[in-house]
């Protein structure tokens, strides 16, 4: 006697094999689990503390003589060698932040042969990961080098250097977020060859990167 599944059973059969399949793919459709969240990158920001730099003469020649002594110029010799008081008061510098927060313009007045002078600036981290100094700009031209070399401007086009720049710090200094940053000062000396009845005009700028990125 042979027994065999006939049409009805072999329908059943299949549709049961059938609705595994289905089972099986829903399964696979929904067995996965979903994370949502938020992530934030870091920024990269800084800004000058003051909206203007600290500059040793900065006071214009007061209207009686003799001069006293905490107001008189500064003069030095070439090189950045010996500093000293004259007895006479008659150029002084003033300077501002420009809009971008980063920029120093810096004007130095009346100016003679021989007149010195300094700037010193504060910065301050106001991003959220720590950053360093990786380069100044000194009225365009560019340096990385640390501690920066002496750096002559000629600043009335006529081929012959005006001023000398000494920056003594180094770069790579690293702030963290929050952090202030140490003291930045610019040393100044006027040369021979600088235009009389003229105003000195340039600026000072630094650039960051961050802590991970910088050369230094």
């Amino acid at each position: 006697m042979r027994f065999g599944l006939g049409r009805i059973g072999v329908l059943f059969v299949v549709t049961v094999i059938a609705l595994s399949g289905i089972g099986g793919a829903f399964a696979a459709w929904t067995d996965q689990v979903t994370v949502s969240g938020t992530t934030e990158t870091g920024k990269l920001e800084w800004q000058w503390r003051s909206p203007t730099p600290v500059i040793a003469d900065e006071i214009p020649p007061p209207p009686y003589y003799p001069v006293p002594d905490y107001l008189a110029d500064w003069n030095c010799s070439d090189g950045f060698g010996e500093v000293w008081r004259s007895d006479k008061n008659v150029a002084w510098a003033s300077g501002e932040v420009l809009p971008d927060g980063k920029t120093v313009q810096l004007e130095f007045k009346n100016v003679y042969p021989c007149h010195w002078n300094s700037v010193s600036l504060y910065a301050t981290n106001t991003g959220t990961i720590p950053l360093k100094f990786e380069r100044v700009i000194i009225n365009g031209q560019s340096f990385e080098s640390a501690p920066l070399p002496i750096v002559e401007l000629d600043l009335d086009g006529d081929g012959k250097a005006d001023i000398e720049i000494w920056w003594k710090e180094g770069l790579g200094e690293q702030i963290h977020p929050g952090e202030d940053g140490y003291e930045w000062s610019f040393w100044f000396h006027v040369f021979q060859d600088a235009p009389q009845n003229a105003t000195l005009s340039f600026t000072i700028t630094l650039e960051a990167v961050q802590w991970s990125k910088s050369i230094h």
